[in-house]
């Protein structure tokens, strides 16, 4: 079962907040456990400023909070040939919670047909925040992508 939930306000023609908050639970009826590789609860707010007037600019600021996930199944115990002996494989427990906030902005321009060109600019894990997320495979191995800037150009022709 879960929950998704979203709302938003226009503040006033130029301001706007969204806020969408998402929850899943499974568990296993025949051995009352935990499903594994639920995602964690998490909420998603922003804030978007737009003005027309300035070359259809637009500013949003970001921030995502995902909880640490505490239903999960055990972890295992295998035989380890080396140490001979049986040791737990930590698979299972999931990493700590986690914010990230990411920023966004962009504008139009015309060149030669209206707003033909737009120009954005992304920044994502703004604070270059140092986390695992629940679903990532590789979260064994490496931490997920820190502060990521790309810059857009799009051209219509």
């Amino acid at each position: 079962m879960g929950l998704d939930a979203s709302l938003y306000n226009n503040w006033s023609s130029r301001i706007r907040t969204d806020h969408k908050f998402a929850w899943v639970r499974g568990t296993d009826t025949e051995t009352d456990t935990p499903l594994i590789n639920i995602p964690a609860a998490n909420f998603t707010n922003s804030i978007t400023y737009t003005n027309p007037k300035w070359n259809n600019f637009l500013v949003s600021l970001e921030s995502q909070y995902a909880f640490e996930q505490k239903r999960y199944p055990d972890n295992i115990e295998v035989f380890s040939p080396e140490q001979q002996e049986d040791v737990i494989l930590d698979i299972n427990t999931s990493p700590d919670a986690y914010h990230l906030l990411s920023l966004n902005t962009e504008a139009s321009f015309t060149l030669k047909n209206k707003n033909d060109l737009t120009v954005g600019l992304s920044a994502s894990n703004l604070l270059n925040t140092n986390y695992r997320d629940y679903l990532n495979r590789q979260r064994y191995f490496v931490d997920d992508m820190g502060r990521n800037i790309s810059l857009r150009l799009i051209f219509n022709y």
